[in-house]
């Protein structure tokens, strides 16, 4: 892209999906061992209830992260620093060799987004995140601040499923359901019951949306928590998108300090 608007076009596509959080489904089905043991075979309400009780919670999150992004037309490698205020603000920034290219802050029903580099800014109405990559209808349902504040706390983001399949699948364990047309999986590691995948499949608008945690450290108040993330999206649309995320330095309820203004030089784009 050569456009004047490169820059926030660009920033737009990894910010907007740094807390959608690489997933690979096994080949085949097989009998799941960890260390040698043999996994026990469980039933759909006790995996959900495991994951209803390995969630994750903080009224403030701070971390610096290392992205990789890519799409079928560039590779791009930066540096955020995010912080999140529960139930009220995500706010992060991006930094290219140490020089700050752009800024977002996302509310329950707003984004904005500076462009450091061309002096230009946004505003779009929340539901702007999932309709940017062509998500499916019924994931774009149920995208909502909350949902993208759980992704990025590393907790699943539910669908309403009425009925679910468990699976023993290597290491962990699966969990396969459908609704409206969306085929939906949750991997649940077999050590812990801590989430391992999830994705969705839109088989009749052929659009795919994949999520992984790995990297998990238990953290001073017992929690564990994933330092590491990956998302797949592959749509007709949006083609192939891949990111890595890194984090590091991260704090649990340590409140923050957040400042997002629009300089008045500043133009606004649509």
């Amino acid at each position: 892209m050569h456009s004047k608007h490169c820059g926030i076009r660009v920033f737009i596509n990894f910010s907007l999906i740094i807390f959608i959080v690489i997933f690979i489904f096994p080949a085949c089905k097989t009998t799941g061992k960890l260390g040698g043991k043999k996994l026990k075979k469980r039933k759909p309400d006790f995996l959900l209830e495991q994951l209803r009780e390995n969630r994750k919670s903080a009224e403030w999150l701070s971390a610096k992260a290392a992205i990789a992004y890519r799409d079928d037309n560039q590779r791009i490698k930066i540096t955020s620093y995010v912080r999140m205020r529960k139930d009220s603000l995500i706010w992060m920034n991006v930094k290219k060799l140490g020089v700050e290219a752009a800024r977002v802050q996302i509310t329950p029903d707003s984004i904005y987004v500076l462009d450091r580099l061309n002096k230009e800014y946004l505003v779009k109405p929340f539901d702007f995140v999932s309709e940017q990559f062509q998500m499916p209808q019924a994931v774009r349902e149920n995208m909502n601040f909350q949902a993208l504040q759980n992704l990025f706390l590393g907790n699943p983001v539910f669908i309403p499923v009425e009925t679910f399949e468990s699976s023993i699948q290597l290491d962990h364990y699966q969990l396969d359901g459908t609704y409206d047309n969306i085929e939906c999986s949750y991997q649940l590691r077999g050590e812990d019951y801590e989430l391992k995948a999830l994705q969705f499949v839109d088989n009749r608008d052929k659009k795919e949306v994949e999520f992984s945690f790995d990297d998990y450290q238990t953290l001073d108040n017992g929690q564990k928590y994933s330092y590491f993330r990956n998302i797949k999206l592959m749509s007709e649309q949006t083609g192939n998108v891949d990111m890595s995320i890194q984090l590091s330095k991260l704090e649990l309820d340590v409140p923050k300090t957040i400042r997002f203004e629009v300089p008045s030089r500043y133009t606004r784009i649509d």
